[in-house]
């Protein structure tokens, strides 16, 4: 939802109409020159033409595929949030609901 909205304030952007009132145009057409920032620049010049190297794309693609099947594999591992009585004081009647929960229901392993 953001990137749309995003590229629709592009759009009014180069039609060169207000923010406000989207509907008004602006009479005075300004002519600034885009220019690339040095992120993009050093991304362009530097950064993607090493990464597209053989020998640098084969270990990327690796290291990535490794690091994807561990977390695919540690999946089972991951507890759902955290223990619910951390975040009750200690004089509450919850706490005594949890407690008896734990004590007298407990299910499964």
């Amino acid at each position: 939802c953001y990137v749309s909205v995003l590229a629709l304030d592009a759009k009014r952007q180069e039609k060169n109409h207000y923010d406000i009132s989207c509907c008004a145009k602006s009479d005075t057409m300004e002519e600034s020159e885009k220019t690339p920032g040095i992120l993009y620049d050093t991304y362009e010049k530097y950064y993607a033409p090493f990464l597209l190297r053989d020998y640098v794309r084969i270990p990327v693609m690796v290291v990535f595929m490794g690091w994807a099947c561990a977390c695919i594999g540690m999946i089972g591992h991951v507890e759902v949030g955290p223990d619910q009585k951390l975040s009750i004081p200690e004089d509450s009647y919850v706490l005594n609901y949890f407690n008896n929960r734990n004590e007298y229901l407990s299910v499964g392993a």
